[in-house]
């Protein structure tokens, strides 16, 4: 079993926070098997909120994501651990972990931000929704009379280090 943490770095501009909407966030990955290597051609959708076996067997481990390796033909699972953990103006342009996996056979090689997310204005608290399109999102504050931006979306997997 290894952890890893999903880290994001972006720029935030005018907004305090940048977080995935909902528990039920769908997380898109493309996915590397850890027997032969093989990395999947398309991004694959992991749902937190739901659970798979594998197998069909009884396990202790929570899974929400299983696959057999279409060229080896070994099992692996990915589970969500932990998060998600909103991005925070605090890290501004340094990685920070927005979620911790669980990954038994198989690990994430590559992240793709979309869906829903939202953020925060600075010191107005105007709420925003919005979908990240080609790595960053800009809006106005009304509240503030400002632009608003996140830009320079980045990622990296990292061994989760126990706090």
């Amino acid at each position: 079993m290894v952890l890893l943490d999903l880290q994001l770095s972006a720029e935030l501009d005018g907004v305090t926070e940048l977080k995935p909407v909902g528990e039920d966030f769908l997380w898109n990955f493309k996915i590397k098997c850890n027997s032969c290597d093989e990395v999947t051609e398309n991004f694959v959708t992991i749902d937190a909120e739901e659970e798979v076996s594998k197998s069909g067997k009884p396990t202790k481990s929570k899974a929400n994501f299983v696959m057999r390796c279409k060229f080896c033909r070994r099992e692996g699972s990915i589970g969500i651990e932990a998060g998600p953990f909103a991005y925070t103006v605090e890290s501004n342009g340094q990685l920070a972990r927005v979620l911790t996996m669980d990954c038994r056979g198989l690990e994430p090689v590559e992240f793709d931000p979309c869906g829903r997310w939202e953020a925060v204005g600075t010191e107005s608290n105007t709420p925003f929704a919005f979908e990240l399109e080609e790595g960053m999102w800009s809006d106005y504050d009304e509240k503030k009379d400002t632009p608003v931006m996140i830009s320079e979306i980045g990622h990296k997997f990292v061994v989760h280090a126990k706090s």
